[in-house]
């Protein structure tokens, strides 16, 4: 009995021995950073941010500052958001104007649709990037897409009850881990980024009006949609008479509404309340755009205009608001309305169709631009002392 307890007690050792040595492996794996870091880059290659796994034909990088952020360095560079669609206008036009007139750090990332020798289309670095975002972010994908690039615990929105839970201790121990999320379907990414930016409304019925005028102009754009990306251009100028027809049912409504809306407080600059929503920034694009096709078919010359007051003064105030001159004076090649295969605004110069092959100097933008910006109604708080934090 004595021999097996000491037989025992050998083998405990043993055990103890193997097991202080594999401590010791963990410890010295643990302290040497580049052995970390190699380790976690071949279990976890997922682990990098969207916005570096992200390979699109071209990337603008938009970053704010103001006085305060100079003086003192502490504005992050970093993304908020990252606004991601075509290398046109189309959808993603009224999505950049927002993130423009909030002043919020972002990227617009666009992927071009060029010709391929046997006659088709190459869409492959959207396709590339679609394949994997679909996989493990959101199965809708689709464009456009925003990517929310902001820190647990960061997020805003017109909730209050929100905001404040996200004031525990799980949101200041995780306010330090990414939690991207992807955000597809074009109406859902204005009622998020809305609420996000204060762009929907002060109430629950405001904001209820903003989503009814997102789709009453969703409806308006499909028209205009179905009618670019036709085949037959012989029939353009025949098909711009109906379609103007269309259009001119949707703004009668927006015109009632602006009308309504001046009748009952004097001041019809909005669609809803007394400051910028979601839905101005997607009519001012549409009005922007049946401009244009009135300008480019005789059949149409005479335009929308004479018949809807209320929406010129709408859409003359909406371009000259100081929130939006840092969008519109972007000096950047001027892009499409539509892409390469569509009858009508694929050609920026013209509005016409794209003649395969033509310069597309909006294509392939791939050095990347960052605007720092300095808001003059800041400097002017600023300059006058007054300490108010300054929302933009």
């Amino acid at each position: 009995r004595r021999r097996d307890c000491r037989c025992c007690i050998k083998d405990t050792e043993h055990i103890n021995f193997f097991l202080l040595g594999h401590i010791l492996l963990l410890q010295i794996c643990c302290s040497v950073p580049s052995f970390s870091l190699a380790m976690s880059t071949v279990t976890s290659p997922n682990t990098m941010r969207i916005q570096d796994r992200l390979k699109p034909d071209s990337t603008s990088k938009y970053v704010y500052w103001d006085i305060k952020d100079i003086k003192d360095n502490s504005k992050s560079s970093e993304p908020e958001y990252i606004i991601s669609y075509w290398s046109i206008r189309g959808l993603a036009a009224p999505l950049r104007m927002m993130l423009a007139a909030a002043k919020v750090n972002h990227w617009v990332i666009m992927y071009d649709v060029s010709e391929t020798p046997d006659g088709g289309w190459n869409k492959a670095a959207y396709e590339t990037d679609k394949a994997w975002l679909k996989k493990e972010y959101n199965p809708f994908m689709n464009l456009p897409f925003l990517v929310d690039c902001r820190k647990k615990g960061k997020r805003t929105g017109n909730n209050k009850n929100e905001d404040n839970n996200l004031d525990t201790d799980d949101s200041k121990k995780n306010n330090d881990d990414h939690d991207d999320q992807v955000i597809a379907q074009t109406n859902a990414i204005f009622t998020y980024l809305g609420r996000q930016l204060n762009m929907m409304g002060n109430s629950v019925e405001e904001e209820s009006k903003c989503e009814e005028l997102l789709c009453e102009i969703m409806d308006l754009r499909n028209a205009m949609v179905g009618f670019a990306y036709k085949s037959n251009v012989d029939e353009c100028e025949q098909d711009a008479i109906q379609l103007l027809q269309t259009c001119n049912r949707h703004l009668e409504k927006f015109e009632s509404h602006l009308q309504q809306k001046s009748g009952k407080n004097g001041v019809g600059w909005y669609l809803v309340g007394e400051r910028l929503s979601a839905p101005d920034f997607h009519l001012y694009e549409m009005l922007d755009q049946l401009d244009g096709l009135c300008r480019t078919f005789q059949s149409v010359s005479k335009g929308w205009r004479s018949s809807f007051p209320h929406l010129v003064t709408f859409q003359g105030r909406f371009r000259c608001l100081e929130e939006n001159q840092d969008y519109f004076n972007r000096n950047s090649p001027a892009l499409p309305y539509n892409n390469p295969f569509a009858r009508f605004g694929s050609d920026p110069e013209t509005l016409g169709k794209y003649k395969r092959g033509q310069k597309a100097p909006w294509r392939a933008q791939a050095t990347i631009e960052t605007t720092r910006a300095v808001t003059k109604s800041t400097i002017t708080a600023l300059a006058s002392g007054n300490n108010r934090k300054h929302d933009t």
